[in-house]
């Protein structure tokens, strides 16, 4: 599969590192940042990123169920963008979990 990805949008709550992320994307690819799960709807309705990069802990409980639930719907909406999961999470079950929400 040879997708393109010129948009990229960061869903990371430590607003440090995702900063961080965005800074060393930034020269080849367009660049949209998110801190939560509401602001990473909004602009994955709004800005249609061909890669998201999301953290599964997100405010507000900071457990997986915010970003596990963002999961679900990127993939619900009829463009999927790729999805790279990023977590500090050192169970099995969050990866596990990960994957079979795609």
């Amino acid at each position: 599969m040879n997708r393109r990805t010129d948009r990229i949008l960061i869903v990371e709550d430590d607003r440090q590192l995702r900063e961080q992320i965005a800074w060393s994307l930034r020269d080849r690819y367009e660049i949209f940042q998110a801190g939560d799960r509401a602001a990473g709807t909004a602009t994955l309705a709004r800005e249609r990123p061909d890669l998201v990069l999301l953290d599964l802990h997100l405010p507000p409980g900071r457990g997986t169920s915010e970003g596990m639930s963002l999961l679900k719907e990127i993939h619900s909406r009829g463009s999927d963008p790729v999805v790279i999961v990023m977590t500090g999470d050192e169970t099995k079950e969050a990866a596990l979990r990960a994957i079979d929400e795609g």
